[in-house]
């Protein structure tokens, strides 16, 4: 939210997953890439869009193919997988 309130190019949206009271402003359930797809397109008047998606091995595959199904372009999704132990 810091990094939001200091450019207005970036827009930050929460997703609680196991909440039944979701305050205002964010989103119930969890992330998918059709909803990331859905927020971008919704909000954003910027036609030079690049998703960046950081996460555990599966998170990521799974949002990458998601976005890719969604027709995102590869050149434009950038990602980092991490290991748990």
């Amino acid at each position: 939210e810091v990094m939001a309130s200091k450019n207005p190019n970036i827009r930050v949206t929460f997703f609680l997953t196991k909440e039944d009271n979701v305050p205002v402003g964010y989103q119930k359930g969890r992330l998918s890439p059709v909803k990331i797809v859905e927020e971008v397109r919704i909000s954003s008047i910027v036609t030079n869009v690049e998703y960046f998606i950081c996460g555990s091995i599966m998170f990521v595959k799974d949002m990458r193919d998601g976005l890719r199904k969604s027709g995102i372009d590869d050149e434009l999704i950038y990602t980092e997988a991490f290991f748990s132990h």
